[in-house]
């Protein structure tokens, strides 16, 4: 993909109503609710019509049965045709749609590997991926492509732990997340890989707080992205809240854009669209304020910001609340940073042209 480079416009020259529409893509955010009455699903389905969001993520509390989130899904995409609609639907306890709320539930990425062919596996999502189609969603936050770092005696306590990774082996996640993606693709589901540059082998929670992988990182965890990358088979990467000091001795991942472009546009080769983790986590809400999360994201060079707006996920974050108008004040300081020279205008435009890029892939082909 070819990006104009020479999109240097100033801010006297900028039409604010295209500005408006390419910050708008860029955010994507939780809302709270399950009717189409309720209050929350009303404001945020109003900042879809309005372009002030490219998309939404459901949790577990927007979920009662199959015929009522089809319902919200639906108002959604008819509210903004082209919304991403997305949810983490991975398998084993990570999971939105369950027997719980009427749906069905699927194994963890470790009981799939272990236990299934790749071509049995196929199956299995293919399976996975219709139910969420089913459900009115287009986008599944997964497959994890974190080893599953149980050999070096300390797994991760919300990876390993929890068996979200399929193995140990770099060959067998590239094969098992390569199936997974073709599945979802086959059913018209854009999926994610995470959490660049590797969850695995990190001892702690990011959720939590800050999570530093200097001494615990391994190489072959961008592996798995390079492979999975040149095979032709990532929509979108999630970068995660992870800091090394040896490559960014200030900013986590998400927030750095030394890791970023140095070591995931360049080294790896990948020039499409790049997802944050949950702006909202311990890692970030507890070290920046919205203001900076939100313009050092866009400087490191991600292109969707997600924000949860749930509570659960801001562990350690002090006053945090869950806000429906977020939207509009991540509009309004995103403007301001431009305004400043905090940002490039030609920044946003790159996000958008890797958004509009992806979603006419998924719309469109």
């Amino acid at each position: 993909m070819v990006l104009d480079q020479n999109f240097n416009t100033t801010w006297h020259d900028i039409n604010e109503s295209q500005l408006s529409r390419e910050i708008g893509q860029m955010i994507m955010v939780g809302f709270h609710g399950t009717k189409l009455t309720d209050p929350g699903v009303q404001e945020t389905l109003h900042l879809a019509r309005e372009g002030k969001i490219g998309g939404v993520i459901f949790f577990g509390y927007n979920i009662l049965n199959p015929r009522q989130v089809k319902k919200l899904t639906s108002a959604f995409q008819q509210a903004q045709p082209g919304l991403l609609i997305g949810i983490d639907q991975e398998g084993g306890r990570v999971k939105r749609l369950s027997t719980r709320n009427g749906f069905e539930d699927f194994p963890s990425a470790k009981e799939v590997a272990d236990t299934q062919s790749p071509l049995q596996a196929y199956q299995t999502y293919l399976k996975m991926a219709q139910m969420i189609k089913s459900a009115g969603f287009n986008l599944n936050f997964a497959p994890v492509v974190d080893l599953h770092a149980d050999s070096v005696g300390h797994e991760c306590s919300v990876i390993g732990k929890i068996e979200r990774g399929y193995s140990a082996d770099i060959h067998k996640v590239v094969d098992y997340a390569s199936v997974f993606i073709s599945a979802h693709r086959k059913i018209g589901i854009l999926t994610s890989l995470k959490h660049f540059p590797g969850h695995g082998y990190a001892r702690k929670d990011s959720h939590k707080g800050m999570v530093d992988i200097t001494e615990t990182s391994c190489l072959q965890e961008q592996d798995v992205f390079y492979r999975l990358i040149e095979a032709g088979k990532v929509d979108t990467v999630m970068s995660g809240h992870l800091i090394h000091r040896k490559w960014d001795a200030q900013y986590p991942t998400t927030l750095s854009s030394h890791v970023l472009k140095n070591y995931l546009r360049e080294r790896i080769k990948y020039d499409g669209v790049i997802i944050t983790d949950d702006l909202h986590m311990g890692a970030i809400g507890q070290h920046y304020s919205l203001e900076e999360a939100t313009i050092q994201a866009i400087r490191a060079g991600n292109d969707i910001l997600l924000f949860s707006n749930n509570k659960a996920a801001a562990q350690g974050v002090k006053k945090f609340k869950a806000s429906a108008s977020l939207a509009q004040r991540l509009h309004s300081l995103i403007k301001n940073a431009i305004k400043e020279n905090k940002l490039s205008v030609s920044q946003l435009h790159e996000a958008f042209l890797r958004i509009d890029i992806l979603k006419r892939q998924l719309f469109y082909n």
